[in-house]
């Protein structure tokens, strides 16, 4: 980490890609008090992961001007919450 950015900001960030999707969502849900089965998290955290992987490795920051964060968080939610919707609807 300490070779590939060059200010505390960017490290700050590329460490919050890692922890955000995979976190932010299912804890926000936590403090709710909505019940969800972990299939659903395990499911949300591979889609925020693999959201930001794909962004990276397409370079659609560059293209966009929006940062990998954003959309791995939006798929994050979004498959969380339908996951949870789908659980309790079977």
């Amino acid at each position: 980490l300490a070779l590939r950015f060059d200010n505390l900001l960017e490290k700050m960030l590329y460490s919050y890609l890692l922890w955000g999707p995979v976190v932010t969502v299912p804890l926000l849900v936590g403090l709710f008090d909505i019940k969800a089965p972990k299939e659903s998290f395990y499911i949300s955290m591979i889609a925020g992961v693999a959201t930001a992987f794909f962004w990276i490795y397409l370079d659609l920051e560059q293209k966009t001007y929006i940062h990998e964060l954003i959309p791995a968080m939006g798929a994050n939610a979004l498959v969380f919450l339908f996951s949870v919707v789908a659980a309790k609807k079977s």
